[in-house]
């Protein structure tokens, strides 16, 4: 105890202590309003909230699957198990998943500020670099879109590299060694951007470790006089320094290898984008970083890959890098400067468009751990160029504070337009050109809230831009159905698949929608298909099966023969109306017996588990109503119905959070429906969530006035808020 008392009365540890906290103080206030944010519709919904791994929690399937899976053309397993302990944590509480990477980038700030004090011993000059990180616009991005939750957790095991390899610098030993090894496999198991970090690690041998030789003692010559002997010795001297890595570029070779295996099929870009046109992209990618770092103005979610670049643009970034690059190498007697700059070019080349993945042509997200050396350089070369300015301490402080002043407002600013999908592709689209992906991104959030007559026009947007695109084809043709626009409905469903042949899900809705528009046999055509591109592929499978089961049942009747169906007793259609007379009878015991039947004579409709389910929720049978109704999910998951129903039998069962994302899902597949906003309302009441629950309540009742449940839920909740007042 005394010596901890000793050590806190050291001025220097105080101060440590209070630009920490500082730090983290600061940049809560800054990010705090990200905990009211919603999950938005890019990423967030493939990566969360309808990913039904995800969804499950943390498991043993789910850990296999995040170690297997090339989900989203990347392989990062630590990150997807992070999004599966938030949500055994919160279920789909959008704002705490916010929370959490907002906790990771606070504690990647007081890393930062750690590791470069304990390298440098720069007490403000790490502050400040800490404090640019925290705060700078540009990474907004990583903090406030969940779904970029990698970018935080890698740059945490990135600075616990660096951090246990300070010490490793100190004092070198197996122990220390495997400490960087570890931190490195978490860091390329979160993101594998972080690839180049083994040559970050040889910048920080040359600055600030210093562990570069530059000397031979008895000078340049050997004994017998001959030259060149110091050179030789001095690269013997330092070979041990990339020796030692030898490792670690190992695992970033192995790294590089399996992230090339999960983007082929996202790396089909590169079919179309020359690599002398990308080369130039590279180059102005650079300077336009740059750019955006000290001008950090109109910034947005994509910036679409551009048509052309002007030659001039290409000569002038080129320029910059140049002159860059050869003043920083120019003045060795600030070997920040160049350890700096190196940094920020050199942890760019994985994601600076070479290979390109994608439409975008840059992304803020990109600058997370690349800035962290153009802060450095920045911060000493102030420190450096302004070392005989009057009053020199008085004036570099309150310039830092404007700047950080600065800054905050932007990235204030910046941040909310991340509450909601709405604001985000909108802010978006004021901010960049021709950008078809978030045109149809905004449609398809439309089309979630029920908002058709808004999402068709930003549809038809996107395909003026892009006249070709799958994806918007494939969004508007599910617009249409919903519609019963059965014949336009087609026929842009197979644009999206003349685009995209291997899209399955736009092959599998394109042959419901022909069984619609009656054309069976084309159905039949595309479920074959379907297995032929995806042999597992279950719905198609069981689509094409009971397309062919009926048809066959269709050749029988039809020529007179028997009717398999009957061995039970009656046919499928009979069962399911004698099933839900006897329901309006209350005979729930003889519903049971033909719903039962029904579903052995067609297991795989889902009609027949809907109808089971129900008659057995209603009799009590709980664990029984739950199997059928995700039977029924199975052939029909984007049934609101049924979403509905199950998560009302999995709150009765107690399963809240399991409960809680069935009932959000129903809500996403109908806004409208008013069943569905008043259970949720139930479950959160349940949880003691009395504002959430009247919001839903309140919902219901504006979308179905006469719900007397809804009505008499409110008023509950609301003499319960009068009473705890």
């Amino acid at each position: 105890m005394d010596h901890w008392i000793d050590k806190a009365r050291n001025p220097g540890l105080r101060w440590k202590i209070l630009i920490g906290l500082s730090l983290a103080i600061l940049t809560m206030m800054v990010y705090g309003q990200v905990g009211g944010f919603e999950f938005v519709r890019y990423d967030d919904d493939a990566y969360i909230t309808e990913n039904p791994v995800v969804g499950n929690g943390l498991s043993l399937e789910g850990i296999r699957w995040a170690f297997a899976s090339f989900e989203k053309g990347n392989w990062h397993p630590l990150t997807w198990l992070s999004h599966m302990l938030d949500v055994q944590w919160f279920g789909l509480d959008a704002g705490r998943h916010h929370q959490v990477s907002l906790l990771f980038h606070i504690l990647n700030t007081l890393l930062l500020f750690v590791v470069l004090q304990s390298m440098t011993g720069a007490l403000w000059k790490s502050g400040f670099v800490a404090a640019l990180f925290a705060l700078h616009p540009l990474h907004v991005e990583s903090v406030a879109w969940v779904a970029e939750r990698k970018d935080v957790l890698s740059a945490f095991f990135f600075l616990l590299t660096l951090l246990a390899y300070a010490r490793y610098a100190r004092r070198p030993g197996w122990w220390s060694y495997g400490f960087v090894s570890v931190f490195f496999v978490l860091g390329l198991l979160s993101k594998p951007m972080i690839v180049t970090l083994p040559f970050v690690l040889l910048l920080l041998d040359f600055w600030p470790l210093e562990r570069f030789r530059y000397e031979v003692r008895g000078g340049d010559e050997s004994a017998d006089g001959t030259a060149g002997s110091g050179m030789i010795s001095r690269i013997k001297a330092n070979r041990w320094l990339f020796l030692e890595k030898i490792p670690l570029f190992a695992l970033s070779a192995a790294a590089c290898a399996v992230t090339v295996i999960a983007q082929q099929g996202a790396m089909k870009a590169l079919e179309v984008v020359p690599l002398d046109f990308r080369l130039l992209n590279a180059i102005v990618a650079y300077a336009e970083y740059l750019y955006r770092g000290f001008v950090p103005v109109d910034l947005a979610v994509l910036y679409p890959y551009p048509g052309s670049i002007p030659t001039w643009q290409a000569l002038v970034s080129a320029a910059v890098l140049i002159a860059v690059t050869a003043l920083v190498i120019v003045r060795r007697k600030a070997p920040a400067l160049m350890v700096g700059w190196f940094w920020y070019l050199g942890t760019l080349v994985p994601v600076i468009g070479l290979v390109q993945v994608g439409v975008q042509a840059t992304a803020d997200r990109y600058t997370y751990i690349p800035f962290i050396g153009l802060f450095i350089l920045l911060t000493w070369l102030v420190d450096d160029v302004s070392a005989r300015v009057p009053h020199r301490k008085t004036v570099l402080a309150s310039a830092a504070l404007l700047v950080l002043a600065a800054l905050s407002a932007a990235t204030v600013s910046q941040t909310g337009y991340w509450v909601n999908s709405e604001a985000l592709f909108e802010h978006t689209l004021q901010a960049t050109q021709d950008n078809y992906v978030i045109h149809c991104n905004l449609g398809a959030y439309f089309a979630g809230q029920g908002r058709v007559d808004d999402a068709i026009p930003q549809y038809n947007e996107a395909l003026r831009i892009k006249p070709d695109d799958a994806d918007t084809h494939y969004n508007l043709a599910n617009v249409l159905t919903r519609q019963a626009k059965y014949p336009e409905a087609v026929a842009h469903y197979r644009e999206a698949v003349k685009s995209a042949p291997d899209y399955v899900m736009a092959r599998n809705n394109l042959a419901l929608c022909l069984i619609q528009a009656g054309d069976r046999q084309a159905a039949i055509e595309q479920f074959r298909e379907i297995l032929r591109l995806k042999p597992g592929f279950e719905p198609a499978r069981r689509n094409l099966s009971m397309l062919m089961a009926a048809q066959e049942t269709m050749k029988r009747t039809t020529a007179g023969g028997s009717d398999p169906e009957r061995a039970e007793g009656g046919s499928l259609n009979e069962h399911m109306r004698l099933g839900q007379e006897a329901v309006k009878r209350g005979d729930l015991d003889n519903a049971i017996v033909h719903f039962r039947r029904a579903v052995r004579i067609a297991p795989d409709d889902p009609g027949g588990h809907i109808a089971l389910g129900l008659a057995l929720a209603y009799r009590g049978e709980i664990d029984e109503a739950i199997r059928h109704f995700r039977l029924a999910l199975k052939r029909d998951p984007e049934n609101a119905e049924v979403q509905n129903s199950l998560g009302v039998a999995l709150m009765q069962k107690g399963q809240l959070d399991e409960a809680q994302t069935h009932l959000q899902k129903a809500i996403r597949i109908d806004p409208r429906f008013a069943k569905a906003h008043n259970s949720l309302g139930v479950l959160f009441a349940r949880r003691g969530k009395l504002d959430e629950a009247m919001d839903q309540f309140e919902e219901t009742l504006r979308i179905d006035p006469a719900n007397k449940d809804a009505e008499k839920n409110l008023t509950l909740i609301r003499n319960l808020k009068a009473k705890s007042k």
